[in-house]
């Protein structure tokens, strides 16, 4: 194959457009706080999870 062939060149990549990131306010975590979903249900487990990562790492939901 020449080094020159390059199937792809016709194609452009799209511009990647950042999203701007959007943070939860203080009234919003107190309002994750105050809910009370039914003890042990899934939303119980993701609600503590969640809670969990927010306080003692601020990690990422992807790393959740």
């Amino acid at each position: 194959m020449p080094e020159n062939w390059k199937p792809w060149a016709r194609y452009k990549m799209p511009k990647i457009v950042q999203a701007p990131r959007t943070y939860l306010s203080e009234e919003e975590i107190m309002k994750i706080e105050a809910f009370a979903p039914e003890h042990n249900s899934t939303t119980y487990h993701v609600k503590n999870a969640f809670l969990m990562q927010f306080y003692v790492a601020g990690e990422r939901i992807s790393d959740l």
